[in-house]
């Protein structure tokens, strides 16, 4: 019948749709499939290019500290007398910095013995998109905390570095004819390799969050990477501390030192002010049997001063003419001044 051909016709209708929609479904799914590969395929592309980027600036970081006690700690060490500087001046502006190179020898040999293991198969440089490398930066990160002592020293040595370059000639000779292989030389080669490590714990920061940006949350290194990252935060914010609470220290000795001078200076003029003249009226009348201390006339007119520390009378128009001093006269003879 009509109804029943219309029956079937809906059915088949409908049968249609489902296929449809199925097909669509499996559309979708094929092409988000296909989108997060390729996004998790760039991220851990990204990831491995950051890592290696770390492993690099590792590298680099060591050569830079280790330039700086083969080319300059040593040399000045086993120089001092021809350098005209000591123990100590070497310790101001080296800090523990020989503490700090077999920490990183250490931390770069593990790096590069994760890497000989686990690179890619298409290039030795890049490490394997994922195997954990976080650990090894666990292993080592809580030994940063070393450099809380090099960064309060900074401003030490370079205050104690420029000292010496402006005032001792040898020392600023012998830094001026130091340097590495590539030609870099001088003082200007010198602050730039101690401005590294004040900067390397904040550098660490910086890539790891960068590290941790480019890879999703069901990667095995997404939990130590972060960790290392934490780890990374307290250790700067434990060398910030401690540099704000060295700095609190050095301005407080400073205004000490500035409160011991003072006291020194206020009782050097209260010494000089005891052995001023202090001269007051003594009479408005003429006493005819006193002489002036300074011009040696008799006080006839006028009225007369006396000095109330040493007692000499003078002559009105004298009084600008005694020495500061009254202490340093003999008595009954105070010079004129001209």
């Amino acid at each position: 019948s009509w109804r029943h051909l219309r029956s079937c016709r809906n059915l088949l209708g409908q049968a249609k749709l489902r296929r449809s929609a199925t097909i669509l479904q499996r559309t979708l799914k094929a092409v988000i499939t296909r989108r997060t590969l390729e996004q998790t395929w760039k991220l851990n592309q990204r990831r491995r290019m950051l890592m290696r980027e770390f492993i690099e600036t590792e590298r680099t970081y060591l050569h830079s500290v280790e330039t700086i006690i083969e080319q300059f700690l040593i040399p000045l060490r086993n120089n001092m007398l021809q350098c005209a500087i000591n123990e100590t001046d070497i310790a101001s502006i080296f800090s523990n910095i020989e503490q700090i190179r077999p920490i990183h020898q250490l931390f770069v040999a593990d790096l590069n013995m994760h890497l000989a293991a686990h690179h890619s198969p298409s290039d030795e440089t890049l490490p394997n998109a994922y195997t954990p490398i976080g650990p090894i930066f666990l292993k080592w990160f809580p030994m940063l905390k070393v450099y809380g002592q090099l960064v309060n020293n900074y401003d030490l040595a370079v205050e104690v570095f420029e000292t010496k370059m402006k005032k001792n000639k040898k020392f600023a000779a012998f830094i001026e004819n130091r340097g590495s292989n590539e030609g870099a030389k001088g003082s200007r080669y010198f602050f730039s390799l101690m401005i590294t490590p004040v900067q390397r714990v904040p550098r660490y920061i910086l890539l790891l969050k960068d590290i941790s940006r480019n890879m999703g949350e069901d990667h095995p290194d997404y939990i130590s990477i972060n960790k290392a990252l934490v780890l990374s935060q307290e250790i700067a914010a434990h060398i910030n501390e401690c540099k704000r609470k060295s700095d609190n220290t050095r301005r407080l000795i400073e205004i000490q030192n500035v409160s011991r001078l003072s006291k020194t200076m206020m009782l050097e003029i209260g010494e000089r002010m005891q052995n001023f003249h202090s001269f007051q009226i003594a009479s408005q009348l003429p006493v005819p049997s006193i002489d002036c201390s300074l011009c040696f006339k008799m006080i006839v007119e006028g009225g007369y001063y006396t000095c109330s520390v040493c007692s000499y009378p003078v002559h009105k128009e004298c009084v600008g003419h005694a020495p500061e001093n009254c202490k340093l006269s003999k008595k009954g003879e105070l010079r004129l001044l001209a």
